[in-house]
């Protein structure tokens, strides 16, 4: 097969799929004989070049409680609590050329947009119009973010643009942001405990509408890859297993799961129905993840993101490239953002099998993981 009609078949299965231009050139150029037309045809796919300071339009669902004395896309304005309906808007975010990857920079001057990360302009808009925006019956794809465990809105939509940003994801970038996160400061540093288990109530509270959000995007005719992180599962997950005791439909791309805060027994209970919802099941995992850690003896059951093997699933360990300076430090829990992460991310993004993907090498026997990220 040329070269040319290798891509072609990729795009055709895949779409307009985020790329770095360097890295995939690379892999194809050993099998190739002519990487002038692949880059040829790579750069006439790849419209958004993110590489200057770019305002991102992140779509957002949430069910937060709005107070409307506060300014919109703001931490007072969507607040921790939990409301009985979905909003649908957007938010646009100014994402700094200067900030590093994985890292979200906010500074008291927002007005250097070339350093710090800010919000933008604020669009509400119905159900209806919010599916026909993020896809529009066009086929591309849309990269679903469902953030974890003592995140606010102002940082979950930051969040949610740095990674499509590092990604150069090509089609639209959509926030589910259920109530997580602090009231204030004086609670995340003293009182986490509190804040964990409200987090997990409207985590579990949350369930319902999600499944409500995920049976619309069911009903695109885009590619959906789905992301998630920490305690985001326990909204994702349920969901999930709801839909696939009612439906078989493969509506999703890649489901992507990074250190899930979820038992692991019940993980493999529900993904038996969950796996016919997606082409393809991916679970970043660490042993050495501190919060995780916290959490199974918080719950008194072992973390599916402490790594497991689950049948059906590429359970990659993450460890490795996790290097504390002396023991502190490091990656992580918030390892899923970061460099390392991403690049895998864009491989797997694109279809190549697990395997065949940079810096990654199997599991040793006997030991709680398929693959692990290499140093």
């Amino acid at each position: 097969m040329t070269a040319k009609k290798t891509i072609l078949k990729i795009f055709k299965n895949f779409g307009k799929i985020p790329v770095f231009l360097g890295l995939i050139l690379t892999v194809f150029s050993v099998q190739c004989k002519s990487s002038k037309n692949l880059g040829q045809l790579i750069n006439s796919e790849v419209k958004k070049t993110m590489d200057t300071t770019d305002e991102l339009r992140v779509f957002i669902a949430s069910n937060r409680q709005k107070n409307g004395n506060f300014p919109d896309c703001t931490n007072q304005y969507y607040t921790t609590e939990p409301s009985d309906q979905i909003s649908f808007f957007s938010c646009d975010v100014n994402v700094p050329l200067m900030h590093s990857v994985g890292a979200i920079d906010v500074g008291a001057n927002q007005s250097n947009r070339d350093k710090y990360f800010s919000m933008g302009n604020h669009r509400e808009m119905s159900e209806n119009k919010f599916m026909s925006r993020i896809n529009g019956g066009k086929s591309d794809p849309v990269m679903v973010f469902i953030h974890g465990f003592n995140v606010n809105f102002e940082e979950s939509a930051y969040r949610a643009a740095q990674i499509a940003y590092d990604l150069k994801f090509q089609g639209n970038i959509v926030l589910f942001s259920w109530p997580a996160g602090p009231e204030n400061k004086f609670v995340e540093g003293v009182l986490k405990n509190i804040t964990y288990q409200n987090d997990k109530n409207n985590a579990a509270n949350s369930v319902d509408q999600a499944v409500q959000f995920f049976n619309r995007l069911g009903a695109l005719n885009g590619k959906i890859y789905i992301v998630v992180h920490s305690m985001g599962h326990q909204v994702v997950v349920p969901a999930l297993f709801k839909i696939g005791q009612e439906s078989k439909k493969k509506f999703i791309k890649e489901l992507v799961f990074n250190a899930p805060d979820f038992d692991i027994t019940e993980m493999r209970a529900m993904l038996g129905l969950i796996q016919p919802l997606a082409e393809r099941i991916t679970m970043y995992c660490s042993p050495g993840d501190n919060a995780l850690v916290a959490s199974k003896t918080l719950n008194q059951s072992h973390r599916a993101g402490l790594c497991a093997k689950i049948h059906g699933v590429d359970v990659i360990n993450v460890n490795e490239v996790d290097t504390p300076v002396m023991g502190v430090g490091g990656l992580g829990h918030g390892y899923y953002s970061s460099r390392p992460l991403l690049v895998d991310l864009i491989q797997l993004f694109w279809g190549v099998e697990v395997e065949k993907r940079l810096f990654i090498r199997k599991g040793m026997n006997g030991n709680s993981e398929d693959y692990v990220l290499r140093r």
